[in-house]
């Protein structure tokens, strides 16, 4: 998916160094890969970029991202779950890519043309709870019920539970395509 949405900034190592130049010794950057990264654009270069760059830290990809995210001031990604769990614990997010949420309060849409001063003003400034979830609620409210990567995203849900989620996946499907397509089974 990064690839898919991250356009310029698909190849992820220019946002670590881009956040690394422009925090300098101002920031801590931690760099959390998803836990289904493959070797794809991660060969030994990739690595050893990193390891240049003082003020980045690489953390386990089976380390629970909201442990992190709660002793975090603000997250970046190309495109990824952790801004929407940001956004949810009214905390900001630069995006780097076309995330689903981009245009939600609360959020910088990051790209080539950001200045580091428009970063800056975005990480100090406030934000407020309610339009977030107003933003959020939007864009949820015109989405079907139900959740595709479980085991993902399941713990983002009180009471979650498989068979009804499953039933309710296969429900919205076979209303999509009654609907869409005329179609009868």
């Amino acid at each position: 998916s990064t690839s898919l949405f991250g356009g310029n900034y698909e190849d992820q190592i220019l946002i670590i160094e881009r956040l690394s130049i422009f925090s300098k010794d101002n920031w801590i950057v931690v760099v959390k890969e998803n836990p289904f990264q493959t070797s794809f654009q991660r060969d030994k270069f990739f690595f050893k970029r990193l390891n240049y760059l003082k003020n980045v830290f690489f953390v386990d990809s089976t380390i629970n991202s909201k442990s992190i995210l709660d002793i975090s001031d603000l997250t970046a990604s190309v495109a990824g779950t952790i801004g929407f769990e940001t956004l949810l614990q009214n905390k900001k997010t630069l995006v780097f890519g076309n995330a689903w949420y981009k245009n939600c309060h609360g959020v910088l849409k990051v790209n080539d043309k950001t200045t580091d001063e428009e970063i800056l003003s975005f990480a100090s400034s406030n934000i407020e709870k309610s339009k977030i979830f107003d933003d959020l609620y939007n864009i949820i409210s015109s989405c079907y019920d139900g959740l595709i990567h479980v085991k993902d995203n399941k713990h983002l849900y009180e009471n979650f539970d498989h068979d009804e989620n499953s039933t309710l996946i296969v429900e919205n499907i076979y209303n999509f395509i009654k609907k869409n397509f005329n179609k009868e089974f």
